[in-house]
C-alpha cells in the first residue's frame, strides 16, 4: 500500500462525513476485521459464557463444598480468560485504527506498534475503572443521603425525589462523558507515539480544546449506533423473554427462573457476533475523530499531502537516472 492510498481523509469533514468514511473503511475492509478479531471475540464469549453459567448454576442453592468449589474455580478461570480476551481485542482494535488512520503502511507494523502500547492500555482502562469507582460511590452516597431525606416530615420526601433525580442524572451524564474521554484516548493510544501521561494529557487537552464538537460527536454517533444495534439485538430479546416465560411457568415454587443452557450459549453467541461487528466500527469512528481534530489543529492533512509529494519527486528523480 502506497503512502498516496494510506490517507483516509485528506481534509477536515463534517461530524456525520467522518462516520460515513468509517462506514466506508469498515465494509472494504471486514475480511481483515474479521480475520484479526475472529480469536479474542471467541475467547471472550467462552469465558462470559462459562461465567454466567457458573453464576446461575454453579454456587446459588449449592450445599455440595466440592462442586462449589469446582465452580468457583471454572468462574476464576473464565473471569481470567475474560480479562485476557479483552485487552487482547483492545491491541487487535488499536492495531486497526492505526492500520486505517494512515499512521502505519501495514498490518505487521502497526500490530507491532499496538503490542508495544499494551501497557498503556492497561494503564489507561485502570484510570478509567476507578474514575468509575469514585462516580458510583458519589453515586451511591447521593441515593443514601436522598433516601434518607425522604424519610423526613415536610419537605424531606421533595427533597429526597430531587436528590436522586439530580444523582442518577450526573451519574448517566458523567459515565457517558468518561466513555468519550476513553475512546479518545484510545486513539490517542494508537495514532500518537508518546508516553502513557502524555496519552492522558493529550486526551484532556484534545476534548477540553474541541469540548462541544466532541459532544456532539459522541451524541450523533450513539443515536446512529443505537438506531443500529437495537434491531441485531432484538432476537436475543425475544428469545430470552419467551426462554423467561417458558422457565417461569415450570419453576418450582420458590427457586429463581433461570435461562436455560441453550438459550444462554445462544444469548453469548449472537452478542459476540455482534460486538464483532459493531466494536471495531466505534474504536475506528473515534479514531478518524481523532484524526479530523489533528488535521484542523495542526494541518495533518497538508503535511501528509506534502510528504506524498517528496515521495513522489524523489520516485520520479530516481526513475529518470535509472533511464540514463
Amino acid at each position: 500500500m502506497s503512502s498516496s492510498e494510506n490517507i483516509p481523509m485528506d481534509q477536515p469533514l463534517g461530524l456525520c462525513d467522518v462516520i460515513g468514511v468509517a462506514v466506508r473503511i469498515w465494509r472494504k475492509n471486514l475480511t481483515l476485521i474479521l480475520r484479526v478479531l475472529l480469536m479474542p471475540t471467541i475467547l471472550l464469549a467462552i469465558s462470559t459464557t462459562v461465567l454466567q453459567f457458573c453464576l446461575q448454576y454453579g454456587v446459588t442453592g449449592s450445599t455440595d463444598f466440592p462442586r462449589v468449589v469446582g465452580f468457583v474455580g471454572a468462574g476464576l478461570a473464565a473471569f481470567l480468560l475474560y480479562i485476557f480476551a479483552l485487552f487482547y481485542l483492545a491491541v487487535q482494535e488499536i492495531a486497526l485504527v492505526r492500520l486505517f488512520t494512515g499512521f502505519a503502511p501495514d498490518w505487521e507494523k502497526a500490530r507491532a506498534f499496538s503490542m508495544k502500547r499494551l501497557p498503556w492500555v492497561i494503564g489507561l482502562s485502570l484510570v478509567n475503572l476507578m474514575i468509575w469507582g469514585v462516580i458510583l460511590g458519589v453515586f451511591f452516597c447521593v441515593i443514601g443521603i436522598s433516601t434518607f431525606l425522604t424519610s423526613l416530615p415536610s419537605a424531606g420526601p421533595i427533597l429526597g425525589g430531587v436528590g436522586m433525580i439530580v444523582g442518577f442524572l450526573g451519574v448517566v451524564i458523567t459515565i457517558s462523558m468518561m466513555l468519550l474521554y476513553l475512546l479518545v484516548g484510545f486513539a490517542v493510544i494508537a495514532c500518537e507515539e508518546t508516553t502513557f501521561f502524555g496519552v492522558i494529557g493529550r486526551t484532556f487537552n484534545w476534548v477540553g480544546r474541541y469540548f462541544g464538537r466532541t459532544m456532539c460527536f459522541g451524541f450523533i454517533f450513539y443515536v446512529i449506533f443505537t438506531a443500529v444495534s437495537m434491531p441485531v439485538s432484538l432476537p436475543v430479546v425475544v428469545v430470552s423473554v419467551i426462554d423467561a416465560w417458558h422457565t417461569g411457568t415450570h419453576a418450582v415454587a420458590g427457586t429463581e427462573p433461570k435461562l436455560s443452557m441453550p438459550v444462554l450459549m445462544f444469548v453469548q453467541v449472537w452478542e459476540s457476533i455482534c460486538g464483532l461487528l459493531l466494536r471495531p466500527l466505534t474504536v475506528l469512528s473515534f479514531g478518524l475523530y481523532y484524526l479530523d481534530l489533528r488535521q484542523r489543529a495542526d494541518g495533518l492533512d497538508l503535511i501528509r499531502k506534502l510528504k506524498v509529494m517528496k515521495e513522489q519527486y524523489v520516485g520520479a528523480g530516481e526513475n529518470g537516472l535509472q533511464g540514463r
